[in-house]
């Protein structure tokens, strides 16, 4: 509904209108509606790209959730790949010691837990297919 409001009033690629849009998908995640999160995530990404640049926050946050998605619905090696291209993008784009940057590459690196079963890079750590991942 809001997000709605926003995409009429302020158009689609508005930072506001794609910063609710990504919430908005983060709360469908949340009810582990991963299907229609990651349907929501992946229409978002190429908005993000073109209105903000591939290195803007949200555009990076995008990608990350997209990740968390694919890896719920058991798209491990492609969460693997997202979860790769999200920590060197934020190295480039943030900082090697940029928070997110460390987050992220600390968060891939960590195995499942109950509370964190999915999400890129969340749970790929603790999978045989990311163990490339880690290296380095």
């Amino acid at each position: 509904m809001v997000r709605a409001a926003w995409s009429e009033t302020l158009g689609e690629d508005h930072p506001d209108t794609l910063a609710a849009a990504n919430r908005l998908a983060g709360c469908l995640v949340g009810l582990r509606k991963y299907a229609e999160a990651r349907d929501l995530f992946a229409d978002l990404l190429p908005r993000c790209q073109r209105a903000l640049g591939r290195e803007d926050p949200l555009t990076l946050t995008v990608v990350s959730n997209l990740g968390g998605c694919l890896s719920a619905l058991g798209a491990h090696e492609e969460a693997r790949r997202q979860c790769e291209d999200i920590v060197r993008r934020s190295r480039l784009a943030l900082g090697p010691d940029d928070p997110r940057t460390l987050r992220g590459i600390q968060s891939r690196d960590l195995p499942p837990t109950p509370r964190r079963s999915s999400g890129c890079p969340c749970h790929l750590g603790g999978h045989p297919a990311a163990v490339p991942a880690r290296a380095g």
